[in-house]
């Protein structure tokens, strides 16, 4: 039945060297795009407001879309300081996906559910709770777990079921900034979240490459050199899913390659092009 992948998409506003950029944005856009270039079978189910169904249209033909119509579309601007660090202000809508919404779809027949909180309200643990119950590959991008609002900007913060919810994942991704949270050492972060539940932490480090900790040992991945950098929303959502599909038949360190390449032609402008 090919990948699930559940959570909201976005209207983002990305200010890059003082441009503003209005786009669609969410991981489960970027991931639906890599999914389509790979010819991989995919499923989306998505939170937005009906005022924006035609976001929707922004996708790639191949992806089935499964809407769930919610009060707002959550909203984000991005102000790069850089290519990777970035001031991040939202709208913080509370499209919370509850047990109901989605009890139908949730059985052990897909290749694996990748779920894209970018809010806590987002994935409830309850609606987490249940997904883990129905299905064993189970993964997690963990950004929106560890988002909590600050004068209207988004800060990090670990969160206090920390343990639960990682607990409940096969793999869990996050990147460099995220994981200095629990523990500024990486190699550290990625050990003790992964001594939580996961059988594989990931952690992305822009430029500086990826972090895999899989079953006792450390794979460091370098980066891809881009030769233009066009836009750099959306990496670690192009790198999860990359990795994850590559994961089925490879070990950690050729999944982690091929992510990489994968991100990197995001960043210069070609993955999302027709």
């Amino acid at each position: 039945m090919g990948y699930l992948l559940i959570g909201p998409i976005t209207r983002d506003k990305n200010i890059i060297q003082g441009k503003e950029i209005l786009k669609i944005g969410g991981p489960v856009y970027y991931q639906s795009k890599v999914f389509s270039k790979l010819g991989i079978e995919h499923t989306s189910i998505i939170t937005l407001s009906k005022e924006d169904k035609k976001l929707l249209e922004e996708f790639p033909p191949e992806t089935r879309i499964i809407p769930l119509w919610k009060n707002n579309t959550l909203k984000f601007e991005n102000i790069y300081l850089n290519h990777e660090k970035r001031i991040q202000k939202s709208n913080f809508a509370k499209n919370i996906i509850k047990t109901n919404d989605i009890k139908k779809l949730i059985r052990n027949r897909w290749d694996a559910i990748l779920l894209n909180p970018l809010l806590p309200t987002d994935i409830p643990t309850q609606t987490l709770e249940f997904i883990a119950k129905k299905q064993d590959r189970v993964y997690l991008g963990l950004q929106g777990y560890l988002r909590t609002e600050e004068d209207g900007r988004v800060s990090l913060r670990p969160p206090e079921d920390a343990e639960r919810i990682l607990g409940m994942v096969d793999k869990v991704f996050l990147d460099e900034e995220e994981a200095k949270i629990f523990n500024p050492n990486l190699i550290e972060a990625a050990m003790l979240l992964g001594s939580m539940g996961p059988s594989e932490t990931i952690i992305t480090c822009g430029e500086r490459g990826s972090i895999i900790y899989s079953k006792g040992r450390i794979w460091k991945i370098k980066a891809v050199p881009a030769t233009r950098i066009a836009d750099p929303t959306g990496l670690g959502d192009i790198y999860m899913a990359a990795y994850i599909h590559m994961r089925k038949k490879k070990p950690p360190i050729e999944a982690g390659e091929f992510a990489s390449k994968m991100a990197t032609e995001k960043i210069e402008g070609k993955l999302l092009d027709p």
